[in-house]
């Protein structure tokens, strides 16, 4: 029982616990399975565990790719759904890796692994820790300057979504934008963007809705 407690309490501290954690506290796995038989864990996939009865909040499903994948970054459509700039989440999360790292192998969730690299990859992260579980994501405008950079891929309109949200939110920073931008290679179109947008602080009715009738 003392075992399966420790169990209990890791997995608690952790949020979301994989198994290598469990060895590297040096609890056996067999008190994992105990526990878990118990109904006092529950496995959300292959390898990690919750405690049980825990509600899952809207952003559960990150947490849980964050877990696996703890070099990653979340960015792109991944990074606008956790700030609000996306109303539904994604059905395929978006996870930045280093251009050298080794590509995870996870069957459980539709996950896209985008290459980064230099300073693109390593710029605008966020440490933050959501239900126990260190996440990192890329900043507003980082990853705002991902989506120019990526418009061929993704569409323009999106950019758009993301820079509306990021002003009504009070998110949007010129200056971050800027500077992001010239990272990503990206600077003469989101000075476009700048200039229209302005500081943000009156950025309503007829501007913002010319930036969905007019390409840029």
């Amino acid at each position: 029982m003392a075992r399966t407690n420790e169990v209990v309490e890791l997995t608690r501290k952790l949020g979301v616990a994989r198994r290598v954690d469990f060895d590297i506290a040096g609890i056996h796995r067999q008190y994992v399975a105990l526990a878990w038989r118990d109904g006092r864990i529950e496995r959300i996939s292959r390898g990690l565990y919750r405690l049980a009865g825990m509600p899952r909040n809207r952003h559960s499903r990150l947490i849980e790719i964050c877990k696996r994948v703890p070099h990653g970054v979340i960015c792109l459509q991944s990074a606008l759904f956790y700030y609000g700039f996306l109303e539904d989440e994604p059905q395929q999360h978006c996870i930045a890796i280093d251009r050298k790292s080794w590509r995870p192998v996870i069957s459980d969730w539709a996950v896209q692994f985008i290459r980064f690299s230099g300073a693109t990859f390593t710029q605008g992260v966020v440490n933050l820790t959501l239900d126990g579980v260190a996440i990192r994501i890329y900043s507003p405008m980082k990853t705002i300057a991902d989506l120019l950079k990526y418009r061929n891929r993704l569409g323009i309109e999106l950019t758009n979504d993301a820079l509306l949200g990021s002003v009504r939110t009070n998110q949007y920073n010129p200056y971050r934008l800027l500077h992001f931008a010239r990272i990503c290679r990206v600077e003469a179109l989101a000075r476009l963007y700048i200039r229209r947008v302005g500081s943000g602080r009156e950025f309503e009715g007829r501007q913002a809705r010319s930036l969905w009738s007019e390409r840029l």
